[in-house]
């Protein structure tokens, strides 16, 4: 818990509370360690896309200022910056702010690395910004250990510290007998249903010979080629996930096996365990040891992935329940943030020792659940 002799921590992201990333990697963090800091989000909201800049120009620039003056202003502060300070970046502010900080940590959950865009996204490039941030940065955290090599390249100072989430935020499935018509979910943004396309044979076939319903949860309302038939959108809210989650049969985790997905931090596999969902992923990344430690099936190619969802779903009702209480277990055990929280005030306060904070206390700054990923 933090004291009055406890260093300063100013936090820095491009994004708001309302950023999944951010809130999870950043402001969920405040609350669970009980600590008070100075935060700068830049425009404060869910994305800092060009276009959203360019609808707020006036407000874009004084946050650009607001972070010069911010170099100067650190003093004794621990600094944790996570991803990107701003968007029209070439890194030099952020490896500015690390360095002149008591302590600067920086933190990243992404393939920023592997982020090859061309346009605009060349000038303010990621990969660029993101090699000058590793290097500065006193420690680094990264969210798997795929990042943390490629980090190594550039900072021997690398932590792993996974994308937490809060168990008990999540509603335990309870009832794991399938109906006549089995409920297949997937939860998420609406930049990553693209990754729904991988698996679009698997489920219109599964949907033709068990009648299967596709469930997404996202706020996207793009089409869905090969399962529109077959698919049930819900709006996403935190509310909704909560409810859409103990309500389904089996959860579903594709992606692609690129540079880029190798690098996601299996968030979507560890909301699915925390409520007890049987799942099915695709084993790239990190997600292999998080489906593995949940009891999840993983599918060694596209081809497999009728063969795997029909496994789970005609498994007797007790083994369902099995793997589902496996994975809450695994989850409350090691992506917690209780389970990681003496960790990552060791990142930030190496010289203090570690006291969980009174929970009556500490500052809200609990993400919901069901944060889009």
């Amino acid at each position: 818990m933090v004291d009055a002799t406890t260093p300063g921590l100013v936090t820095v992201s491009a994004y708001g509370q309302a950023g999944p990333s951010s809130r999870v990697r950043v402001y969920d963090w405040l609350g669970h360690l009980g600590v008070v800091a100075t935060n700068y989000d830049y425009l404060g909201a869910a994305d800092a896309s060009f276009a959203r800049i360019a609808s707020r120009p006036r407000a874009a620039l004084r946050a650009e200022v607001e972070l010069r003056r911010l170099r100067d202003r650190l003093g004794d502060a621990t600094l944790l910056l996570s991803r990107t300070a701003t968007p029209l970046t070439t890194g030099r502010v952020e490896a500015g702010l690390l360095t002149r900080a008591r302590r600067g940590v920086y933190d990243f959950d992404d393939a920023l690395y592997a982020d090859h865009r061309r346009g605009v996204h060349r000038i303010f490039s990621k990969p660029r910004a993101w090699t000058r941030a590793v290097a500065a940065a006193d420690v680094v955290v990264a969210g798997n250990a795929t990042l943390a090599e490629a980090a190594r390249h550039h900072n021997d100072e690398v932590v792993v510290v996974p994308s937490c989430v809060e168990v008990d935020d999540y509603d335990a499935k309870a009832e794991h007998e399938v109906g006549d018509r089995p409920n297949v979910i997937w939860v998420g943004s609406p930049g990553t249903e693209q990754y729904l396309a991988h698996i679009a044979p698997a489920l219109a076939r599964l949907h033709q010979t068990h009648g299967a319903l596709v469930t997404v949860v996202s706020r996207g309302n793009g089409p869905l080629p090969g399962i529109e038939h077959a698919v049930r959108r819900v709006a996403w809210s935190p509310a909704t996930v909560r409810e859409e989650l103990v309500r389904a049969d089996v959860a579903v985790a594709p992606l692609p096996d690129d540079e880029f997905a190798r690098g996601k931090c299996a968030y979507k596999l560890l909301q699915y365990g925390a409520a007890g969902v049987p799942t099915v992923g695709s084993p790239v990344g990190v997600n292999h040891t998080v489906l593995r430690d949940i009891g999840g099936l993983a599918p060694a190619h596209g081809g497999e992935w009728h063969e795997r969802l029909v496994e789970m779903l005609t498994m007797p009702a007790s083994e369902r329940a099995r793997i589902g209480a496996q994975a809450r277990v695994a989850v409350a055990g090691k992506y917690s943030y209780g389970a990681w929280a003496p960790v990552f005030w060791r990142i930030l306060f190496p010289d203090l020792p570690w006291s969980p904070p009174d929970v009556a206390e500490a500052p809200p700054h609990r993400a919901l659940p069901g944060d889009e990923r």
